[in-house]
């Protein structure tokens, strides 16, 4: 069960990261046009 539960916190911070990349590189692009 809580290995399950580490799995799925990895996961959710994999996802939380890229998020935060791509909102960066958003802000980036909009200050560009």
């Amino acid at each position: 069960m809580s290995n399950l539960e580490n799995k799925e916190e990895k996961v959710v911070n994999k996802i939380v990261s890229v998020v935060n990349k791509l909102d960066k590189e958003l802000d980036e692009l909009l200050i560009h046009i």
